[in-house]
């Protein structure tokens, strides 16, 4: 579902919108996206310098073998609802967040399941609910 206070409207451009979709189905062009619903990272995935705004409930999710590293972007609510987090879903999946990234407004900032790796450098976790 597509909520539409969480589409900034003040963005200098038009903003990629990812909703209920897959990385293997999309590509990053600007430099701001907007997630709704489920998104997930069905295959390697690297992000740089992408402001990401996130709707009410939606969820980064990783399926096994897969990886997402993010390089100075900031993943945020795009309105005043928290948005759900970044689930690794097998030992084989990985979640990279570096340079200065900031996840805030998260109900699950990152969350692992069945020993799912993480690394947090240089970043920042902010307003959110359950951290790790």
């Amino acid at each position: 579902m597509v909520h539409p206070c969480c589409i900034p409207t003040n963005l200098p451009q038009t903003p990629d919108f990812w909703n209920n979709t897959s990385a293997s189905l999309v590509s990053a062009t600007a430099n701001y996206i907007v997630i709704n619903g489920i998104f997930t990272v069905n295959q390697n995935l690297t992000l740089v310098n992408k402001q990401i705004y996130l709707g009410p409930d939606a969820k980064i999710d990783l399926t096994s073998g897969n990886s997402l590293t993010l390089r100075n972007c900031t993943l945020q609510a795009g309105c005043n609802y928290m948005w759900d987090g970044i689930y690794t879903e097998a030992p084989n999946s990985f979640v990279g967040i570096y340079k200065q990234s900031k996840i805030q407004d998260a109900k699950n900032a990152i969350v692992s399941r069945n020993g799912g790796d993480f690394t947090v450098s240089g970043s920042y976790l902010i307003k959110t609910t359950n951290i790790l």
